[in-house]
C-alpha cells in the first residue's frame, strides 16, 4: 500500500514537489496521523541521495457519543385520537454512537457502525468505505446497510430497510459527482386506522433506484459558510428493470447563496425544485396511486408528499398532504455566525 503512492523510482531527479505530494496521498490515505519526510544529506555534493519517510499510525478504532434531545410537534400513534394527526408540541431525548476502524486489514479501508435511538427515530447502519478506488485519486467506494423506523404523526410508523452502493468521484475542487443504486424495503407499520381505507399506502413495497448526484460548491466555508453558492442536482430513476415494484423518475435541483451583512450576520437563500413523475404501475394500481409516499426534499426540509387519492377522507386520517408533481420552495433565512448552542459530544480514541 506505501509502495504503490511512491512515485519517485531510483535514478529519477530530485523533486521536493514530488516529495511533498507524496507526502499528501500519504495523509490522504487516512490511517497516518503524522507523516514525515526528508532528503539525507540535503547540502552534501553526493550524486545520489535518498528521501526518506516516517509514519505515526492514527488511532485504529474511534469512538463517538453523542445526547442531544428534539422539541417539535410530533406525536405517536394511537387508536383513541387521531384530532390531530400531525402531532402535539413534545420533547424527544435522543442518543447516537459512532464506532470506526480505520485500515481494515491493512487496505487503508475503513469500517463505520451508527446508531441512533429516540422515542422518534432509530436507526442502524453500517458502512464500508474504498478510498481511491482501483488507485484513481479522488474516487471512492462505498457500501452501506440501513435500518431505520421514524414516527412522523399519529397514525403511523415508517420503516425502511436498504442495501447501497456508491462511488463518488472528484472531478475538480469545486465539482464533485455520486452515482448510487440502492435496494430498499419501505413499510408502514402500527397502522391506526382501517387497512381497508387506503389498501395501497399500507403495503410494503420494494424499491430499485439509480440516482446520480452533482454538486458545485463554491462556498467558503462548507462547515460554516458565509458567502459563495452551492448548487446540486439529483437525478434518480426506479423501475422493474431495477427489481423495483415501483417505477418513476424524479428530478431534484437545489441552489443556494450566501452574503455576508455585516460582521456576524449572514444572508442564505436556498431555492429547491423537484419532479416526480411514475410510469408503468403495476396491475391493480392507477399511476397516482403508483408513489403513495415520498421524500421530495432533503431531511432538514423534508415534506412528506401523497398523490389525490381516490378516497380523499383517507388522506385526512393518514394526516398526509397532498402535493403536485412538482416542488418549488425558496425559504431565506439569516444566520447569526456566533454559536449559541451545540449537542454535546464526547470522543474516545483506542488503538
Amino acid at each position: 500500500m506505501v509502495e504503490k503512492r511512491i512515485t519517485l523510482k531510483p535514478g529519477d531527479p530530485l523533486s521536493p514537489l514530488e516529495q511533498t505530494d507524496i507526502q499528501k496521498r500519504f495523509y490522504d490515505l487516512g490511517i497516518f496521523s503524522r507523516v514525515d519526510t526528508a532528503i539525507e544529506n540535503p547540502d552534501g555534493d553526493t550524486e545520489h541521495k535518498y528521501i526518506g519517510y516516517h509514519f505515526d499510525e492514527a488511532n485504529r478504532y474511534t469512538f463517538s457519543l453523542g445526547i442531544g434531545a428534539q422539541v417539535a410537534r410530533f406525536g405517536t400513534p394511537s387508536t383513541t385520537n387521531l384530532a390531530s394527526p400531525g402531532g402535539a408540541t413534545g420533547f424527544s431525548p435522543e442518543l447516537s454512537l459512532t464506532a470506526s476502524r480505520l485500515n481494515f486489514l491493512g487496505l487503508g479501508h475503513m469500517v463505520t457502525a451508527r446508531a441512533l435511538y429516540s422515542s422518534l427515530e432509530k436507526r442502524g447502519s453500517l458502512s464500508y468505505l474504498q478510498p481511491r478506488f482501483r488507485n484513481v485519486d479522488g474516487r471512492n467506494l462505498t457500501y452501506t446497510l440501513l435500518y431505520d423506523e421514524s414516527l412522523d404523526v399519529r397514525t403511523f410508523a415508517s420503516r425502511r430497510e436498504e442495501a447501497s452502493v456508491q462511488i463518488s468521484q472528484q472531478f475538480t475542487k469545486a465539482l464533485t459527482g455520486l452515482f448510487q443504486f440502492a435496494y430498499r424495503r419501505v413499510s408502514v407499520s402500527r397502522v391506526e386506522i382501517p387497512v381497508l381505507l387506503v389498501p395501497e399506502l399500507v403495503q410494503p413495497v420494494r424499491l430499485g433506484m439509480l440516482s446520480a448526484n452533482f454538486s458545485h460548491d463554491r462556498r467558503n466555508n462548507p462547515a460554516d459558510p458565509r458567502r459563495g453558492i452551492y448548487n446540486t442536482i439529483n437525478i434518480g430513476m426506479a423501475g422493474k428493470f431495477f427489481g423495483s415494484q415501483r417505477s418513476f423518475g424524479r428530478v431534484l435541483l437545489r441552489n443556494a447563496t450566501y452574503h455576508t451583512l455585516g460582521k456576524n450576520l449572514v444572508l442564505a437563500r436556498q431555492t429547491q425544485f423537484g419532479v416526480i413523475t411514475p410510469f408503468s404501475p403495476p396491475a391493480g394500481v392507477s399511476e397516482q396511486q403508483s408513489v403513495p409516499l415520498r421524500s421530495v426534499s432533503s431531511r432538514a426540509a423534508r415534506i412528506p408528499c401523497a398523490r389525490s387519492l381516490t378516497i380523499r377522507p383517507a388522506r385526512a386520517i393518514l394526516g398526509l398532504r397532498s402535493c403536485p408533481e412538482a416542488l418549488h420552495l425558496s425559504p431565506p433565512a439569516f444566520h447569526w455566525v456566533e454559536t449559541l448552542f451545540s449537542p454535546t459530544t464526547l470522543s474516545c480514541d483506542f488503538l
